[in-house]
């Protein structure tokens, strides 16, 4: 098993006048930046907080009826939005993590990751859950004329997992970024099922490498 993330993976959410309203997973990449999708913030950064760790052990019960959060405002500092990629700092203050930075080179087909985030953190549920699963597949995505490295991960994952982090079961390396699964092409109709498209309720998820992060923090 990996380092215990507990203190590295963060929910993100917007404060509102009744509370908070969580929008999906962060993680740390630098001593005070965190790393997401850009499609989980957007352009809008007010009223935008990390919600820090209600635990501090990964191995302890979590308390679903917990609902006393504390959090920390953080801001946009660079985007790439050809990657869906986005920084945020947390002013005044210091993040301590162990794993380092790598890339989706690092692992190949069959290869064994670890991801951590908050599945359903869009419908308000706030529980840190690891998930095993493997490589399928290593592709290049075009967007625009720009090409970008990416994994298909053999599991299926939910829209409060966009920005979990990614990482090599063996060496504990962060190697990409969940993005979140793949819609085919077709016609405009769809269904929604439980506010799921349903034709995103399939056994592949979609990660961007980390390599580019660390592009962003250069």
């Amino acid at each position: 098993m990996i380092h215990d993330p507990t203190l590295s993976v963060f929910a993100l959410a917007r404060t509102t006048p009744t509370g908070f309203n969580p929008l999906g997973t962060s993680v740390a990449v630098a001593e005070n930046q965190l790393a997401t999708a850009l499609h989980v913030v957007g352009s809008d950064e007010s009223n935008l907080v990390v919600v820090l760790p209600r635990h501090v052990n990964f191995a302890g019960w979590q308390d679903a009826s917990d609902t006393n959060f504390l959090a920390w405002p953080v801001k946009i500092k660079k985007v790439d939005a050809f990657r869906d990629l986005c920084l945020l700092e947390m002013p005044n203050s210091v993040i301590k993590f162990s794993h380092t930075l790598g890339t989706a080179d690092d692992v190949y087909p069959g290869s064994t990751v670890i991801s951590c985030g908050f599945p359903h953190a869009n419908n308000g549920r706030l529980i840190q859950t690891i998930q095993q699963s493997n490589v399928g597949a290593r592709v290049l995505l075009p967007n625009n004329g720009i090409k970008s490295k990416h994994l298909i991960l053999n599991i299926q994952t939910q829209p409060g997992q966009s920005g979990s982090p990614v990482f090599d079961a063996e060496t504990g390396a962060l190697v990409a970024l969940v993005m979140g699964s793949y819609i085919p092409p077709g016609p405009m109709g769809y269904m929604v099922i439980g506010g799921v498209d349903a034709r995103t309720l399939h056994q592949t998820t979609h990660a961007v490498s980390a390599e580019y992060i660390k592009d962003m923090l250069g």
